[in-house]
């Protein structure tokens, strides 16, 4: 393998695992949203 090759995979496992982490992060956020938004709806129902 020569070195175009190398580096070429390397920027995209670098891409791949910054989506990865993105993608964790939106989940982190979603969720957050999710169990915000089921506490309002408890405080309301209490």
């Amino acid at each position: 393998m020569n070195f175009a090759n190398f580096k070429q995979s390397f920027l995209i496992s670098n891409t791949i695992i910054k989506y990865s982490e993105f993608s964790q992060r939106q989940e982190r956020i979603i969720s957050i949203v999710i169990l915000s938004t089921a506490a309002y709806n408890l405080s309301k129902l209490v």
